[in-house]
């Protein structure tokens, strides 16, 4: 991939993940069950620290 098209496709890139964390944040805080708060706030945070390392 050239410079320039990582360049802007990065920033693209954020703006996705950053709107489906918020998404799954606002789905399970008005989730109609404890259980969907749980599941959504688990997806979040998945999608905000990655997938873990396997080393």
């Amino acid at each position: 991939m050239k410079k320039q098209d990582v360049e802007r496709e990065l920033p693209i890139q954020l703006i996705r993940s950053g709107a489906g964390i918020s998404a799954n944040l606002s789905e399970a805080v008005y989730g109609s069950r404890r259980r969907d708060f749980f599941s959504k706030t688990r997806i979040a945070l998945k999608e905000y620290f990655g997938p873990p390392c396997m080393a």
